[in-house]
C-alpha cells in the first residue's frame, strides 16, 4: 500500500489533492508560495494567474 501511496503523490494533482485534503492552511500557503517561486523561475505565466488559484480554492 505504501509503493502506491508514493506513486500517488509523484503524480502532481494526486500531490495537491493530498494537501488540500491533510494539510493545514498555513503549510498549504507556504506550499503554494514555494510553487509560484519555482514556476517564476521557469517563466512559465504570470503572476495575477496563480494568486486567483489561491483565492479560488479558499474564498469560495
Amino acid at each position: 500500500m505504501y509503493n502506491e501511496n508514493v506513486l500517488e503523490i509523484n503524480n502532481i494533482f494526486g500531490f495537491l489533492k493530498i494537501l488540500i485534503i491533510t494539510v493545514n492552511r498555513p503549510f498549504f500557503y507556504t506550499f503554494f508560495f514555494l510553487a509560484q517561486l519555482f514556476l517564476f523561475s521557469k517563466k512559465s505565466y504570470p503572476q495575477w494567474m496563480f494568486f486567483p488559484t489561491i483565492k479560488h480554492l479558499f474564498f469560495k
